[in-house]
């Protein structure tokens, strides 16, 4: 009898048809039983601008531009709550052992890794700030516009990740990007849909990425006004983190 075999990427997103997220699997390596995991670092960007740029797109970036602070404020109060839903879904999924947040600030203290630790200036003059979990370790310094190319950069720092590595016995170091995406601005940029986007890396000991997922949301429809819609978007982050931890 011939076998059929379905690729991985059209499994992936199989398996996800029947939750609100789609899933895409670009790179995907041998997950070790009973790891030891360390979260490098979880990183939010508060606002994902349209990667279309036409006249639509510029006048429904004023809306969101108006209310930077307060979407900016919410994004980063989210951030320790992800941080620890990522941490219990490789814990449940995995049976995993996670290195403590105690054990990663000495790590970073004993390493010289305090400059490490900071959020990721950019040059948008309204949102400047990607948020980063502290502690944790962020050694690539990055523009939103290079999110979906930034597993080009890792293996610069391979030996950085090999040395955090060996500092805390872990087998699996994970880096988590995610940003409430804006798309599809229709005529006058009235309206758009917003969906969050997130990228799990996940790197061996000796600091090689093994898997890459990524995935997005459902998305919904926004006028870029209502703080709710940024509220929901964010939200989303359980459900999301979820489909792409079972992933790998």
């Amino acid at each position: 009898m011939k076998k059929i075999t379905i690729p991985l990427v059209f499994a992936a997103i199989l398996l996800s048809s029947c939750f609100s997220a789609k899933i895409n699997v670009v790179n995907k390596g041998n997950m070790p039983q009973n790891p030891q995991i360390l979260i490098l670092g979880n990183e939010l960007n508060p606002y994902g601008r349209p990667r279309r740029h036409g006249m639509a797109e510029v006048y429904f970036d004023i809306k969101p531009n108006k209310r930077a602070e307060e979407i900016q404020k919410i994004a980063k109060s989210r951030l320790p709550e992800q941080n620890e839903i990522l941490r219990q879904h490789f814990k449940d999924i995995f049976n995993a052992k996670l290195v403590s947040n105690d054990e990663l600030k000495n790590i970073i203290k004993e390493g010289g890794w305090q400059e490490f630790n900071r959020d990721i200036i950019t040059e948008d003059k309204h949102f400047p700030t990607i948020f980063c979990s502290n502690p944790g370790i962020h050694p690539l310094r990055y523009s939103p516009k290079e999110i979906k190319k930034l597993s080009e950069k890792f293996p610069s720092i391979k030996n950085d990740l090999h040395s955090i590595s060996q500092s805390t016995n872990a087998d699996i170091l994970v880096l988590a990007v995610s940003e409430p995406k804006v798309f599809g601005v229709g005529a006058g940029g009235f309206v758009a849909k917003m969906q969050l986007e997130m990228h799990l890396f996940v790197f061996n000991a000796k600091g090689e990425l093994i898997s890459y997922v990524n995935g997005n949301s459902k998305p919904i429809n926004t006028g870029g006004k209502k703080m709710g819609d940024y509220m929901e978007t964010f939200d989303e982050f359980n459900e999301l983190s979820l489909q792409l931890v079972k992933s790998l």
